[in-house]
Formats: C-alpha cells, structure tokens, sequence
C-alpha cells in the first residue's frame, strides 16, 4: 500500500508524462471517455489520483486521503470541488501541476 504522498507523486507524474483533460476522468487515444488507468492517455486531477492510488492496490482511504491533501492545497475546502476546480474554464497543465506540488509538500 502506498502513503498519501507516494499517491500524489504518481498522480502528478501521469498527468505531466501522459496529459492532463477537463470534463471527464480520463481519455483513450482516440479522445473518448477512458476509465482512470494505465491504458488511458490523459487524465483529470481525480482521475489522476484515482489510478495512481488503485495502481498500488486500490485502497479507498488511502484514495480519499489524497483527495483531500489536494483539495486542500487548491482550497477547495472538501474533495466535491475538486471537480470543478479542474473543470474550470481557463483552468491549465501547469497550475494542476503547481497545485500537485503543493499537495505533495503539504503530504
């Protein structure tokens, strides 16, 4: 199992190595809808964070921990708007990246 900080590393690396999306969890290489894992080519913060967590055996606490410690340093105050911070118009890679940083020093 995999601590909080670990999780968000990795949530970090998918999204700088592999891209970063708005609307959905995921996207395939053809651009649809993907489930958040490994075969996918891009990834919103959630589901960026949710295939890190499950790819060191998914453990829902350990998930949700992360969630928060990263809600936290976007200021979101809870995960629910976790969603809409990354969705939101003008929204870019780097400050997702920048927020990931946060939550990683803060973990």
């Amino acid at each position: 199992m995999a601590d909080t900080r670990t999780i968000l590393i990795k949530a970090r690396e998918l999204i700088a190595t592999k891209g970063w999306t708005q609307g959905r969890w995921a996207l395939d290489a053809a651009g649809k809808p993907a489930m958040a894992d490994e075969h996918a080519t891009c990834f919103c913060s959630w589901g960026a964070i949710v295939t890190a967590a499950r790819g060191f055996g998914w453990d829902s606490e350990a998930e949700y921990t992360a969630c928060c410690v990263f809600a936290e340093a976007i200021g979101a105050g809870d995960t629910g708007r976790l969603i809409k911070w990354n969705d939101a118009p003008g929204r870019t890679k780097e400050e997702v990246l920048a927020a990931f940083d946060r939550a990683i020093e803060a973990a």
